[in-house]
């Protein structure tokens, strides 16, 4: 074989890998991005949950008795996002895990927080949230 051959071919071979790793990257990127989106908005959801929706007056004290009236369904950014979550007290009692399961093949996002459940008095616990695109 000539050396010129062999350059022309080296030549196409590299630019062939090279364009095969940038098309993986891009893939592999777009789902980084979106499990970064999905983070971000379950540690908002998280937030509202602990603040808003199961507070029992005070952030971060949650009411187990409000769990069942929860929607587990909700929009963000234009886009609907399904989740379940759960309560454990210190002595291991567990409220839950309440909503749907997680679709199959699906990325979803974990988030554990401690928090205090409001039980005759306040308690040490914590709160499970699992969520994902629907």
């Amino acid at each position: 074989m000539s050396p010129k051959l062999l350059r022309v071919l080296f030549a196409f071979l590299f630019l062939l890998t090279f364009s095969l790793l940038l098309a993986s990257s891009y893939l592999r990127a777009e789902e980084l991005v979106g499990a970064r989106v999905l983070s971000d908005s379950s540690c908002s959801l998280l937030s509202r949950l602990c603040c808003e929706n199961l507070s029992a007056g005070t952030p971060y004290l949650l009411d187990p008795s409000r769990l069942p009236s929860l929607s587990f369904r909700e929009r963000v950014g234009g886009r609907e996002r399904e989740f379940r979550v759960w309560l454990e007290d210190e002595g291991g009692r567990r409220w839950g895990p309440l909503g749907p399961l997680p679709p199959g093949r699906r990325v979803t996002c974990s988030l554990l927080v401690p928090v205090s459940l409001l039980e005759n008095r306040p308690v040490p616990g914590r709160m499970g949230l699992e969520a994902w695109w629907a």
